[in-house]
């Protein structure tokens, strides 16, 4: 589907500036009180990882449909006990991480599971070590980090792009960097993540595509960016700095005429970290707020921050930024939604909350807007 049939949808589906309400499903578990949801395509199909046991000794990936619940998608051939997934695209096709020769230590490979063909190693850019798809496009190309020679030690890490035809390819960093994720890429083949460079004071968020790797700069007065997820019109959103977050970070929205652009926080939050954006510019993601039980958070390697006292949010251009918890209905529904982790263009969101004491997927479905 290209740019201009998004651009009709658009201007036919627009949501109205009101704040939406929402169902919410609990997607359950493998067997343990563990799951998360990762990436949720057009159908309302989600893709996430779940423990299989109490003890979460077994991580396994897995997609959800009305239709059959959640299904175990197991791991690589003869591989560990871990196994997570990070991308879904329309044709149910997931990618994501699996432990290839033993019990987890480190050691992983980037898969892509298919219903025909199950999980199917897609190598490496070298090295025997960390490698692993994060997203993936309506045309089966897929996006992650690989591992480059020198081995010793673990490598470098690169972003590579890879296809059905051609294997994987590495993109390469910013001009005299020495590393890059990548994290995310659309139907146009564009691929977001972030990099390190030779003027980087950090690492800086990047677009990737055919004539090469853009520099998206970072926040006003910041040292870094990462960038999570792009949308078929090349809006990106990711996580930076400023010079006026004193070592937090802040959700982002970039886009070729406008630039980043802070999104702010929750109402008393100190930082936010935003997951995603659909084809409407809605982004959704995760913020600390006035009534979290502490301010702090933890980066992980895709760029992301993260905590378990965040608030799930989705933020729009009309209605700014909102916490999630605020649009369940029925508003007492015992669940805690902790972080947000991608939505569609029907406006369904997934994530991760707490419910009855566990940590489980949740799916939001849109269910009309809220009447102050």
């Amino acid at each position: 589907m290209n740019a201009k049939r998004f651009l009709f949808l658009w201007l036919i589906l627009a949501p109205v500036a009101v704040a939406q309400v929402y169902k919410i499903t609990d997607l359950g578990t493998l067997g343990g009180n563990y799951s998360e949801a990762l990436s949720i395509n057009a159908f309302g199909h989600v893709a996430g990882d779940s423990c299989l046991d109490l003890a979460c000794t077994e991580v396994h990936p897995f997609i959800w449909t009305h239709a059959t619940g959640i299904q175990d998608l197991g791991t690589l051939p003869n591989g560990g006990t871990y196994a997570v997934a990070a991308g879904l695209n329309f044709w149910d096709q997931v990618v994501g991480s699996s432990a290839f020769t033993q019990s987890f230590m480190g050691n992983t490979h980037a898969f892509l599971w298919t219903k025909t063909g199950g999980m199917q190693d897609l190598g490496t850019l070298g090295c025997p070590d960390i490698t692993g798809a994060n997203g993936i496009n309506l045309f089966g190309q897929v996006v992650g980090t690989s591992t480059v020679e020198p081995c010793v030690g673990g490598g470098q890490y690169r972003a590579f792009l890879w296809t059905q035809a051609d294997g994987m390819r590495d993109l390469g960093t910013l001009p005299g960097g020495t590393f890059s994720l990548g994290n995310a890429i659309n139907a146009l083949g564009q691929v977001v993540g972030y990099s390190d460079c030779l003027s980087c004071s950090g690492y800086h968020a990047f677009l990737w595509d055919t004539a090469g790797m853009q520099d998206l700069g970072m926040l006003r007065g910041g040292s870094f960016s990462a960038a999570t997820d792009l949308n078929d019109f090349g809006f990106v959103v990711g996580d930076a700095d400023s010079a006026q977050s004193r070592g937090q970070v802040y959700a982002f929205l970039w886009t070729q005429n406008d630039g980043m652009r802070d999104l702010g926080t929750l109402p008393g939050g100190r930082w936010s970290s935003a997951a995603a954006v659909n084809e409407f510019g809605q982004v959704v993601g995760a913020s600390d707020s006035a009534t979290s039980v502490s301010h702090g958070f933890k980066r992980h390697r895709n760029g992301r921050a993260t905590s378990n006292a965040s608030h799930a949010f989705i933020w729009g251009a009309d209605v700014g930024m909102l916490d999630l918890n605020e649009l369940i209905i029925p508003a007492q529904s015992g669940w805690l939604l902790i972080d947000a982790h991608a939505i569609n263009l029907s406006g369904q969101i997934v994530g991760i909350g707490t419910i009855n004491g566990q940590t489980h997927a949740f799916l939001l479905t849109p269910e009309g807007h809220r009447h102050n």
